[in-house]
């Protein structure tokens, strides 16, 4: 990409197209001296000016190095979400309450689109009746983003992989 970032002009019409576009989203292009050879050879395109610093080569590296610092500040709001607390909810009169339902009169002369309507309609009212609620926490798995199920499962492994080669085991192997 040839762009003239100190005038945003670009030299092909899909360059020209790209730098047009930029003020549309309130872009600017922050590295505007060589990190390379007499080249910008990084985009770093953000809203907030004099956000980066250019830097030495790190090593022996012929590439300057970029530093930038983002404050990034979320919204904290509480939670308006009810999540159905299952483990505690009382089964055994769910139960009760169901069996107390003639299903062949409740889903008599309807079609199947509206027997399952109705069904679920009943199953949740049942559900909310007999299962507690709470409010969802707004953090959402209690402000770690990034543990997410594969990264659990990845340690999971890496916990069971860990116990194996200690132990030797060939049952642990097994496990791992």
């Amino acid at each position: 990409m040839q762009v003239d970032w100190e005038n945003h002009v670009g030299a092909e019409p899909q360059e020209r197209k790209f730098v047009e576009c930029l003020p549309d989203g309130f872009l600017e292009q922050l590295v505007l001296e060589s990190t390379g050879e007499k080249a910008i050879l990084n985009l770093v395109l953000c809203n907030e000016l004099d956000l980066i610093e250019v830097k030495e080569p790190l090593g022996s590296s012929d590439h300057n190095t970029i530093s930038f610092n983002l404050q990034i500040e979320r919204e904290k709001g509480k939670s308006e979400v009810s999540v159905l607390q299952m483990n505690k909810g009382d089964y055994g009169a769910m139960r009760e309450e169901l069996a107390k339902v003639d299903w062949k009169d409740t889903l008599a002369g309807m079609t199947v689109e509206q027997q399952w309507q109705v069904f679920l309609r009943i199953i949740q009212k049942v559900q909310f009746q007999f299962i507690p609620k709470r409010k969802k926490d707004s953090k959402g798995r209690k402000g770690r983003p990034w543990l997410t199920r594969d990264v659990r499962d990845s340690i999971k492994i890496k916990e069971k992989y860990n116990i194996a080669k200690m132990s030797g085991l060939p049952e642990d192997w097994e496990a791992f």
